[in-house]
């Protein structure tokens, strides 16, 4: 999943649909910082001017 991630590249915007699973906290430096994990994540198609994008 991360390689086809990072296949799409950061040179354009790109918008993604996932599924909530739960939240968790993540250690920092002295804190804890609030976190969420997303499972199924897929890119949305939004060619067009289509206004219901459709899942690729």
């Amino acid at each position: 999943m991360r390689k086809s991630l990072k296949n799409i590249g950061a040179a354009t915007r790109e918008r993604f649909v996932g599924e909530f699973a739960r939240t968790g906290y993540k250690r920092a430096y002295q804190t804890f910082k609030p976190t969420i994990l997303l499972t199924n994540i897929r890119l949305l198609n939004t060619g067009g001017a289509d206004h219901q994008p459709s899942l690729v």
